[in-house]
């Protein structure tokens, strides 16, 4: 067996460093063509989640832990008088209703911030900020929390309920008015026996 020059050592060397590298490359473009299918398939998640939140009838949003908008559809967006929901991004409910109104939203903001506490299904006038009307929303605010389980600020939802107010006061005047026509006659009756 001949001993193997300088030349051959080298060579062998440089074709095992070949090999690594062309390995190494293929393993960085798996994971380049992995992870850009992971980012593929979040932004298809997001663009589905957005088109959610902006075509749902209802007014939803994401505040951080100082009660400022992070997110926020059209359907809100218009009721507090803006045009597109970007322009409530990093304000307020301050910015956009009656101070006491918003003081109350802010306290409710506090306590699912500070204590976690959920506010579920809550029957609340507010007023639209377009029209001056009072509108009756149901609303819904959970805490949300970042991978290591701090809460990070909240995800609310309002649904205006104002038509279902309105009939349930039309048939409460409605029960009243049939209960008032019961007594009378059932005293119209009580007095011809």
């Amino acid at each position: 067996i001949q001993p193997k020059s300088e030349h051959d050592v080298l060579r062998n060397a440089f074709q095992k460093m070949a090999v690594q590298l062309r390995e190494n490359f293929e393993k960085i473009q798996r994971e380049i063509a992995e992870r850009k299918q992971v980012q593929e398939a979040l932004a298809e998640e997001r663009n589905l989640l957005r088109t959610l939140i902006d075509h749902l009838p209802d007014f939803i949003y994401v505040k951080d832990t100082e009660s400022r908008f992070l997110i926020a559809n059209t359907t809100l967006a218009h009721f507090v008088g803006a045009t597109t929901p970007d322009e409530l991004i990093g304000k307020t409910d301050f910015d956009f209703f009656p101070t006491e109104l918003a003081e109350e939203f802010y306290t409710d903001d506090r306590a699912v911030i500070d204590l976690g506490q959920t506010l579920l299904n809550r029957e609340e006038p507010n007023i639209n900020q377009v029209t001056g009307t009072t509108k009756w929303i149901l609303t819904t605010k959970v805490s949300f929390q970042d991978s290591h389980g701090t809460i990070v600020g909240l995800v609310g939802i309002g649904r205006d309920i104002t038509e279902r107010k309105r009939i349930e006061e039309a048939l409460q005047r409605l029960n009243e008015e049939l209960e008032q026509r019961v007594e009378a006659r059932t005293a119209e009756l009580a007095r011809a026996n």
